[in-house]
């Protein structure tokens, strides 16, 4: 089994459900214009404008223009929004029908426009229908004589035999024979409008968050608390996925709970602050800075920042210290970012005096080092919530296989032991106890750490080597091999990770004793 594996797999699923998340917002943000602004009843209108002059030659664009309007504005075709006017969004070649031989007749929509009802009447003529009012007439009671004979059958079907039967003419045949195709022209350009709008406020979404792609990926390469973090939030991105609702405050809603999971302090994966918001920063000039004891004031938190040269060494000193700044670097100097807009004072002092130049703003140093993690965001949400959502389930179904199988093999490894030393197993091994004490915890490795499969102790198969400064996930630590330290000390305990590899807790940092 080639158990590096999971450490990959652990990597898709973290970028799985960020993208999965940040996807969710794009998609509500986009359904939302979409909805705003019309736009999937806008191309049908102009469909069906097109259709209405293919079939009434006689029509000016304008005149198209003012039946379609009227048509999609009609009140029982058009949803009711509270939030935003509303257009039809839908309309079948039957209703096309029935609405046009009302505005003809002067019924409705066009009857504060004769002369555009006018024309209309007169285009219908035209195509065999001589009398718009008394069309209509027929074709409703042929609805309902059909649905009395026939009330089992489908209430298209009868609505379609009435208006077929009542008012069959050129004008009507030469409509429905066009009907199908317009309609699916408009589908695709609408599909492709949509694509073109995700695209838009996928960019934007990764502008205004500073989502760095190239940040993350390789934190979850370093990172293994941040991917069990991120593993651990699967279930909540595809549950928000899966939820439809992107039409208003449930829309605001969705997206706002989609960016307070990419904020959540334990995974950091966007910053706390959108990208116009300003943040604490100070400015200093390398000229300005001499050898000496330096405190950086970070809201209410001091750290200590001693610098024994010049300015030079200054921005190792600040990321020496501790202190949750951001440090960039130019020709003149340094400037240190807050890393969070709640900071509300950045103070760089000697002495008690300051030192630099204190402001608030935009922190553009930063998103000059981000940008290319942010194209490359916006390349990744370009390809859908659908493509990352299938990505996920089928990651997620992968990786419980393989830790299933490391989990049995593990196991037979273990049997596989017991039998070859005729001792009972690890639990009568002398010194060896495999009870798992302690709780589950993060553990940073302090040098290159070998992980033992089988057993806790330095005899059993190398797993994998690991190196220094990677952080573990663990579910605690057993007794196992005696180890003895530089220092001349023995340590018998060994931590268990989340995959059951072992490694000697004095390589831990700190080490367990």
């Amino acid at each position: 089994m080639d158990y590096p594996i999971l450490k990959h797999l652990d990597v898709l699923i973290g970028l799985a459900v960020v993208m999965l998340l940040s996807s969710t917002v794009v998609a509500a943000a986009t359904q939302f214009a979409l909805n705003v602004f019309s736009v999937r009843a806008r191309f049908l209108q102009t469909a069906m404008e097109e259709l209405l002059r293919q079939v009434a030659p006689g029509l000016s664009p304008e005149e198209a223009r003012e039946i379609g309007g009227e048509l999609f504005r009609n009140r029982l075709l058009a949803p009711r929004r509270w939030f935003f006017s509303s257009r039809a969004e839908a309309v079948t070649r039957e209703e096309l029908v029935l609405c046009l031989l009302d505005m003809a007749a002067g019924r409705s929509g066009l009857a504060g426009k004769p002369e555009v009802a006018q024309k209309l009447r007169a285009a219908m003529g035209e195509g065999g229908i001589g009398s718009p009012a008394a069309v209509a007439r027929q074709v409703y009671q042929l609805m309902l004589r059909y649905e009395r004979e026939a009330p089992q059958a489908a209430a298209q079907v009868w609505r379609s035999s009435a208006v077929m039967d009542g008012a069959a003419s050129d004008f009507t045949a030469s409509l429905f024979a066009w009907y199908d195709n317009t309609t699916a022209r408009a589908r695709e350009q609408f599909s492709m409008g949509a694509k073109v709008v995700a695209s838009v406020a996928a960019l934007v979404f990764s502008l205004v968050v500073q989502l760095d792609s190239v940040d993350l990926l390789r934190r979850l390469s370093q990172d293994e608390k941040l991917r069990a973090a991120l593993v651990a939030r699967a279930d909540t991105a595809k549950a928000m996925y899966e939820r439809k609702e992107l039409d208003g405050a449930a829309a605001e809603a969705k997206m706002d709970a989609a960016v307070a999971e990419l904020r959540d302090p334990k995974v950091a994966v966007i910053p706390d602050h959108f990208l116009w918001e300003g943040v604490a920063q100070v400015v200093v000039l390398r000229k300005q800075l001499t050898a000496g004891a330096y405190q950086l004031e970070v809201g209410k938190a001091s750290f200590a920042v001693p610098l024994a040269g010049d300015g030079e060494g200054f921005a190792d000193a600040v990321r020496s210290s501790g202190a949750p700044v951001a440090v960039y670097q130019d020709k003149d100097g340094v400037r240190l970012v807050a890393g969070s807009a709640g900071v509300e004072r950045l103070r760089l002092a000697r002495e008690g005096a300051a030192v630099g130049r204190a402001e608030r703003g935009i922190d553009w140093a930063g998103f000059g080092g981000r940008w290319p993690g942010v194209l490359l965001s916006w390349i990744l949400l370009s390809l859908g919530a659908p493509f990352w959502y299938d990505v996920l389930k089928k990651a997620l179904a992968l990786r419980s296989l393989l830790v299933n199988r490391t989990e049995e093999e593990t196991a037979q490894r273990q049997a596989d032991q017991r039998g070859a030393g005729g001792s009972g197993g690890l639990l009568l091994r002398p010194g060896f106890d495999s009870t798992v004490q302690g709780t589950p915890d993060a553990v940073t490795l302090a040098k290159p750490t070998s992980l033992y499969l089988g057993a806790p102790e330095r005899g059993a198969g190398v797993a994998r080597v690991m190196p220094a400064g990677c952080v573990i996930n663990v579910v605690g630590w057993v007794r196992g091999e005696s180890v003895a330290t530089a220092a001349g000390a023995n340590i018998d305990k060994w931590y268990k990770t989340m995959e059951g590899e072992y490694f000697w807790a004095g390589d831990a940092e700190p080490p367990v004793v």
